[in-house]
């Protein structure tokens, strides 16, 4: 398990564990939010993506470069 997956899995059973309230949820999905938008993060995001979509592209035999990418400017950000 990456230590990623291992820190989000913590993450999250803290806070479907924890007794700490509605405030301290709110600043954990404040802290995500920020991690999330974060351009490190985001270029990685399109990276995984971009390898992702060539692997698919390359096992389907299909050579086209048609991109199944959200449209520039959108916001795509995960609800908690």
């Amino acid at each position: 398990m990456s230590k990623i997956t291992m820190a989000a899995a913590a993450a999250a059973g803290y806070v479907l564990g924890a007794r700490a309230g509605r405030e301290r949820y709110d600043q954990i999905v404040h802290k995500a939010e920020g991690a999330w938008k974060n351009p490190k993060v985001q270029q990685g995001k399109r990276r995984a993506q971009e390898k992702a979509e060539a692997k698919a592209s390359e096992m389907s035999g299909d050579n086209s470069t048609t991109s199944t990418s959200p449209v520039a400017g959108e916001d795509n950000q995960f609800n908690v």
